[in-house]
C-alpha cells in the first residue's frame, strides 16, 4: 500500500499493512528477529533502524499480547520508508 493509504487507516490496520509491505520487500514474512538481516540486505533503510526496531517491538506487543510497546507514528514511518524507496531521503 502507498504511504498515503496507510496514513488513512486505523492503527491496527495500518500496522498490518506496513508489515505486509515489509513481507513483500523481504520476499517472505519478516519478523523482528530477522530485521537486522533485512537491513543488511536493504542498507538504504539503515537510517531508520532504531525506529524499525521500535515498530517491530510494538507490533510484537500489539499482536501477541506482550504488553504495550513504544508509541509509534506509523503514518510518518510509512512516509519515511516510501521516501527512501523513491530515493528522496
Amino acid at each position: 500500500p502507498r504511504a498515503r493509504a496507510v496514513a488513512r487507516l486505523p492503527e491496527p490496520q495500518a500496522r498490518r499493512a506496513l508489515h505486509r509491505a515489509f513481507d513483500q520487500s523481504f520476499g517472505r514474512v519478516l519478523i523482528g528477529a530477522e530485521l537486522d538481516r533485512f537491513l543488511a540486505d536493504a542498507p538504504q533503510f539503515a537510517p531508520l533502524a532504531r525506529r524499525l526496531h521500535g515498530f517491530f517491538a510494538a507490533s510484537d506487543a500489539a499482536f501477541f499480547g506482550l504488553g504495550t510497546g513504544p508509541a509509534q507514528d506509523i503514518p510518518q514511518l510509512a512516509r519515511d520508508l516510501a521516501a527512501i524507496e523513491r530515493g528522496r531521503r
